[in-house]
């Protein structure tokens, strides 16, 4: 009832507590844009005036008689998986259908390790500013290098609570993988330092070609023990996924 009140207003004495007649979100954002985050949460009733609302471009307010007629353009965020929701009847088919007009899907932190320095960079510049910290601390390679490492379960969030940890505990000077709190982690298949490989050079085998080879193995290998997760593996071998996709073609390798 609360959430209905929030996004579509209520008239006055419509529920205890109601002592004057509210506009809701919806309404206030006449000739603009709302953003809903985090629809996957909405009640199945609330879903059903959410359809209604973007079918007809019109709603009552909780307790009202009186249609209103809102021209708004709806933002929908959320971070379930939304055809799941609708197969387990937790969303509706009709209202998913209807909001899905255009989709962006933001992958996961872990997922492009290729911008982590650039996250990093600009969220500590942030950071520092709302800190009061003029002199950002340089973060070594083999920090970075360990950053890359972590999973990331919390995504841009979790980075950021990092990173402000780190900020408050370092020396002022440099960020370490100790001032971040953040715990080694290895793929479930363990890493490469469990293997070993020999490299063996005939009389006519050129250094190159037995670095390629070796390449090669290292490639295969992390593919195998990541079960084709070119991500996983990147992680696995210390490098980013474009680093890593270069390197397969480079090598004529092909995803399976």
């Amino acid at each position: 009832e609360l959430a209905e009140s929030e996004l579509f207003g209520h008239e006055k004495g419509a529920f205890t507590g109601a002592a004057a007649r509210k506009r809701g979100l919806v309404e206030l954002a006449e000739g603009g844009t709302l953003l809903l985050n985090e629809i996957g949460d909405l009640s199945l009733p609330l879903q059903a005036k959410l359809l209604t609302f973007l079918d007809t471009k019109s709603f009552t307010r909780v307790g009202g008689e009186k249609n209103i007629s809102v021209d708004a353009r709806i933002v929908a965020a959320t971070n379930r998986d939304l055809e799941k929701a609708v197969e387990a009847s937790l969303f509706r088919k009709d209202l998913f259908y209807r909001l899905n007009v255009v989709a962006i899907n933001v992958p996961a932190l872990r997922d492009r390790m290729e911008d982590l320095q650039l996250l990093v960079h600009d969220i500590l510049q942030a950071l520092a500013s709302s800190l009061g910290i003029r002199q950002i601390p340089k973060i070594e390679p083999e920090t970075l290098t360990f950053m890359q490492a972590h999973d990331w379960p919390g995504n841009i969030r979790e980075l950021r609570n990092v990173l402000e940890r780190g900020l408050i505990t370092c020396d002022g000077h440099k960020l370490t993988a100790a001032n971040l709190g953040l715990k080694p982690e290895q793929l479930s298949e363990g890493s490469f330092s469990e293997i070993s490989y020999t490299l063996r050079v005939k009389d006519d085998t050129s250094l190159q070609d037995a670095l390629r080879d070796a390449k090669r193995f290292f490639v295969t290998e992390g593919l195998r023990r990541t079960g084709g997760k070119v991500v996983d593996a990147a992680r696995l071998l210390g490098i980013t996924r474009d680093s890593f996709n270069h390197l397969m073609k480079s090598l004529g390798l092909r995803r399976r």
